[in-house]
């Protein structure tokens, strides 16, 4: 007994040892991650801070670069205007995986139905007495910045209603990132809820090789999402903290993060580059054939725009962003144009595809609001191409009343398709 209290002290001395050395690691550990997470947000603010330079939408701000292009707004509306465009978000979608959310501000609005606003918006559902067109595509599609009555959907519906003396609504369903295997599905989504439009436009070309594995941009997220599903959530607190984050980034850093982009950067080795190119063409020619059966099957006419874009048949020499690095950002878009060029089975793909991507080989001055997204005179400009095309092909009505159709359909029955005009 005498012996067991003379050991007390020793024991208390080492409990109280024990204690200071566990309060000080864990001091230290949050000491560590404190540190890491300031200094990683600090890395990650001087980031963005020089970002806009290397970004397809680079200026945060008005400048004499884009006043040249927005003659009729001021520095003061200039700069309302980059900022609308900047705060758009992205919210899931069904099957599509992603769309722009709804969004109200003084120049980009965005419908709780998901189609940006032009000026004189129809109404949704659209009115029988309207000669209706959904207009599908990426962010130049979508106008990404631009005013909503700048884009080429909303200059393309001024431009049709004076030619055709008929009322035409627009409905215009750019979203960024969207290629044609997305727009496919998005104009199925629509049919299956009974919106059946006289027309459908896809306006495609650069995203088509930006995504050229034909994966949705927002793919290595879901799978990341679907993967960490599983994982309990005590270890997922613990590969949250700075500390555990950062030894993950030494072990698997070989110098760059694994991002989308950059995943799908890294082509196959056992394809060459002719190969690549003629797999995201063949892919979208399937689609459009696609495309081209459902719409036949439904009545609607189907128009193929591929579009311009600053990398083929346009003199960078007036690109006010000429030094975008567009090699490290889509190492395959300016290839991919010249691919599709040299093949005719690839561009002349019958009265309803119309080709727009050397329409401006001869416009000497910027043309380009970012990297990729057009001006508003170049918007203009690609909406008179479309139109001019259309009316000469006889692929919309002169002078004639053409109404929607009209789906009804319940449970599992066949859609039935009513004409509510005459074609």
């Amino acid at each position: 007994m005498v012996k067991s209290l003379s050991l007390w002290p020793s024991v208390r001395k080492a409990f109280m040892w024990f204690c200071l050395v566990a309060v000080n690691c864990l001091a230290l550990f949050v000491i560590l991650n404190l540190g890491i997470w300031g200094y990683s947000h600090l890395s990650e603010l001087r980031t963005k801070a020089s970002e806009p330079e290397k970004t397809p939408m680079r200026y945060k701000k008005s400048n004499d670069a884009l006043e040249k292009l927005f003659p009729n707004l001021s520095k003061q509306d200039i700069d309302q205007l980059i900022y609308d465009s900047r705060r758009i978000v992205q919210e899931y979608d069904s099957f599509t995986q992603f769309k722009e959310a709804p969004y109200r501000t003084k120049y980009v609005n965005v419908d709780t139905k998901g189609f940006r606003h032009s000026r004189n918006q129809g109404p949704w559902p659209p009115l029988a007495r309207d000669f209706v067109i959904f207009f599908f595509g990426g962010s130049t599609s979508f106008g990404y910045g631009v005013p909503d009555h700048e884009t080429v959907a909303s200059h393309l519906q001024e431009i049709l209603s004076q030619k055709l003396r008929i009322p035409v609504k627009i409905y215009n369903f750019g979203r960024a990132a969207y290629f044609s295997s997305q727009e496919r599905i998005l104009f199925q989504k629509l049919l299956l809820d009974g919106h059946v439009p006289n027309m459908a436009i896809f306006m495609d070309g650069v995203n088509e090789f930006i995504l050229h594995d034909g994966e949705p941009g927002y793919t290595n997220q879901f799978k990341a999402f679907m993967k960490e599903s599983e994982i309990p959530l005590s270890r997922k607190i613990i590969n949250e903290l700075p500390l555990v984050k950062s030894v993950k980034g030494l072990g698997s850093s070989s110098g760059s993060v694994d991002s989308n982009r950059e995943t799908k950067d890294k082509t196959n080795n056992s394809k060459t580059e002719h190969d690549l190119l003629a797999a995201a063409i063949q892919r979208y020619m399937v689609n459009k054939k696609i495309i081209e059966a459902i719409a036949s099957d439904f009545g609607v006419r189907s128009v193929f725009v591929w579009q311009p874009m600053p990398l083929y048949g346009y003199d960078l020499a007036h690109h006010i962003f000429k030094d975008f690095d567009y090699d490290k950002f889509t190492p395959h878009l300016k290839r991919g144009y010249e691919f599709v060029s040299e093949g005719p089975q690839y561009r002349e793909r019958g009265q309803n595809f119309i080709w727009l991507a050397d329409m401006q080989a001869e416009i000497k001055q910027p043309l380009y609001v970012s990297a990729f997204h057009y001006g508003p005179q170049m918007s203009r400009s690609v909406a008179d191409g479309i139109a001019s095309a259309m009316v000469s092909r006889n692929l919309v009505p002169l002078n004639s009343y053409v109404s929607p159709k009209v789906v009804t359909m319940s449970g599992n029955q066949t859609p039935e398709v009513s004409f509510t005009g005459t074609e």
